[in-house]
């Protein structure tokens, strides 16, 4: 029975491949986890990778009670959860442009999407479908990568803010990604300046860069705020005052 449960996985993985190579295949699902390879495998896949940047978005965010948060491009749904468990008073909505990962988030948080402290939309970042000022605050992991568009991202983001909301974006820098071989593949990569500048540029001030660190794994998360700016400071003033917020992870 396992060698035929073992036959049939294979099975179906050489059948996403076709006509393409592994790492083409594996940029493909990073960037939109689709088919049953995506729902059983890329799903699960996200959320272990992705889990200290996503320890260090949920540590930044700072949720309370009565927080109204959007996560767009949330995966295999992990950091939404665990901000939902603290967001006990509030809304915490999932936006995800793969129809795989909305409805696998969907049926995962049933009972939290009947309680209405939980909603799944498929929708592109470009337009997110929330009226003007929805939320307090806002996060994204490891989705800049893909942007076609960084500026009209961001300013959905800014949009969809109340004056005063936040928002984080979680990534790995150039440095750190561009000797990863699915990294040629659909991948756009940004050091924390250019992320930072950005954020600047799409109307977010007091943008600082938090470091994170897994093992040998570099990640960062920018953090800005919807309001009048503050100036162009440099990162390295920036840093400063989150200096003790470096999260350390599993690798």
């Amino acid at each position: 029975m396992q060698r035929i449960i073992v036959y049939d996985i294979v099975q179906r993985f050489l059948a996403c491949l076709k006509p393409m190579s592994l790492i083409e295949f594996i940029a493909k699902q990073l960037r939109k986890p689709s088919g049953w390879f995506g729902r059983q495998i890329t799903a699960r896949l996200l959320n272990r990778l992705n889990e200290p940047v996503n320890t260090l978005t949920l540590d930044l965010l700072a949720v309370q009670p009565a927080d109204r948060i959007l996560e767009v491009g949330f995966g295999g749904a992990a950091l939404l959860g665990r901000i939902a468990a603290r967001a006990t008073d509030g809304l915490v909505v999932g936006v995800d442009f793969a129809p795989e990962m909305v409805d696998r988030g969907a049926a995962r948080y049933r009972a939290l999407v009947e309680a209405g402290r939980v909603a799944f939309r498929c929708a592109n970042a470009e337009a997110l479908p929330y009226p003007d000022g929805h939320f307090t605050k806002a996060c994204t992991v490891n989705t800049i990568y893909f942007w076609e568009n960084p500026p009209v991202v961001l300013g959905e983001f800014r949009r969809v803010l109340v004056e005063g909301g936040v928002l984080l974006v979680g990534f790995s820098p150039k440095n750190e990604m561009k000797d990863r071989p699915f990294a040629g593949h659909g991948f756009t990569l940004y050091d924390e300046e250019s992320v930072r500048q950005l954020m600047q540029a799409a109307g977010f001030s007091a943008v600082q860069i938090v470091p994170g660190q897994a093992g040998k794994r570099a990640f960062s998360c920018a953090v800005g705020t919807k309001g009048e700016s503050t100036g162009t400071n440099s990162g390295k003033t920036e840093r400063r005052s989150f200096r003790n917020k470096r999260v350390r992870g599993r690798t």
